[in-house]
């Protein structure tokens, strides 16, 4: 009976370790996990993973290991392409007529070289009569790719109106010694877009290979334009924080 349970027990182990999963780790950063498959031609090496069979050169893997990668390990995390989608606010000080605008953004990026990524991004800004459409570039440096990678970020771009008008003596607190006083019949006023800005730094926390966490602080500077009656305009330079969460996925 021991003979018998002997038997079976290294089988047991022979099966499991024929069956444990291997963890591939690529030069240029990726991990494939799946199982060991045979290779006729030796400088290259079989895995089968995900009911795929990918074949590699041995000059292109960094290490072969049986181990789970650990949380956090350089190795593990890629950043050759993200998407980022977030939610913030655009504070101000107190005479501003709306302290925090709302706005919604999303990107794709691309890393350009080691720990620089650029991408392009759009998104909303709702505004207190209007909505506007920033359209923007962005690259950040990344000061490590690890579990938390804090960056330091650049957007610029410009921001499109929605259509619709403004009615005058509501909108920016500014603009009131621009107008008579009680009884002046108010103005519509037309607004479009303008140049903006927006430096900053944030932090990825990532929960596992594709998918984590953003959050991001800067200065935002741009412009918004108004067009009135009789070939009047005003330009306005906007200058304020820009605070934002949201997720990355890969």
């Amino acid at each position: 009976m021991k003979k018998i349970f002997f038997l079976l027990l290294l089988t047991y182990v022979a099966v499991t370790a024929n069956a444990q999963k291997q963890y591939i780790y690529l030069k240029d950063g990726s991990v494939i996990k799946g199982k060991m498959v045979f290779s006729s031609d030796p400088q290259t090496v079989g895995i089968r993973s995900s009911g795929n069979i990918y074949m590699f050169k041995r000059s292109d893997i960094d290490t072969i290991t049986s181990s789970r990668p650990m949380k956090g390990s350089p190795q593990e995390l890629d950043f050759r392409y993200f998407f980022r989608t977030a939610l913030g606010i655009l504070p101000g000080n107190s005479s501003n007529e709306q302290v925090a605008p709302a706005l919604f953004s999303a990107s794709f990026n691309r890393q350009v070289y080691k720990t620089i990524s650029a991408g392009i991004g759009s998104g909303m800004e709702f505004y207190d009569q209007t909505t506007f459409i920033p359209l923007y570039a962005n690259i950040e440096y990344r000061f490590r790719d690890t579990r938390f990678s804090p960056f330091v970020f650049l957007k610029t771009g410009y921001l499109f109106d929605t259509g619709g008008t403004v009615t005058t003596g509501g909108y920016y607190p500014e603009m009131y010694d621009l107008w008579p006083g009680p009884g002046y019949e108010t103005m519509e006023l037309t607004p479009h877009g303008g140049f903006m800005i927006n430096p900053g730094i944030g932090m990825n926390i990532l929960v596992s290979n594709n998918f984590g966490f953003y959050l991001g602080f800067g200065y935002r500077y741009h412009k918004i334009g108004f067009d009135g009656d009789n070939d009047y305009s005003l330009t306005y330079n906007y200058n304020r924080l820009s605070i934002d969460i949201g997720i990355i996925f890969k």
